[in-house]
């Protein structure tokens, strides 16, 4: 795993901007709009956290589950699927659309450095 390497997998144009945001706080960052199929074939374990939206990348709450990468999921709504999916599993996160774009680098940053540090202890 790469301690800087996140992948986010969305829609091309909220895709991009997340990408843009998460490069400036200097991680790397590959973006990816795969289909449902293609999910299946990647190596999460190469990344330290995935960002997607919901329901665009609802595939992955159940394909990371158990993993220990954390994913940082961006919805326009909440309902009790997400909801459930996200309090059931410690290394999942949720933040509601519009995102406050200072806000989500506070929110990646500090996932990132809560996971250090528990990976640490």
């Amino acid at each position: 795993m790469n301690p800087d390497n996140i992948l986010i997998v969305d829609e091309q144009s909220f895709g991009k901007i997340c990408t843009a945001l998460v490069k400036l706080n200097g991680f790397s960052t590959q973006w990816a709009s795969g289909s449902e199929a293609d999910f299946h074939a990647w190596d999460f374990d190469r990344y330290r956290m995935v960002i997607t939206s919901y329901p665009y990348g609802k595939t992955l709450l159940q394909q990371l589950e158990g993993k220990q990468v954390a994913l940082l999921v961006l919805s326009d709504y909440s309902c009790g699927n997400l909801l459930k999916a996200v309090e059931s599993n410690s290394n999942f996160y949720c933040l509601v659309k519009p995102v406050d774009f200072s806000r989500f680098n506070d929110v990646v940053n500090n996932i990132l450095q809560t996971r250090t540090e528990k990976v640490a202890k």
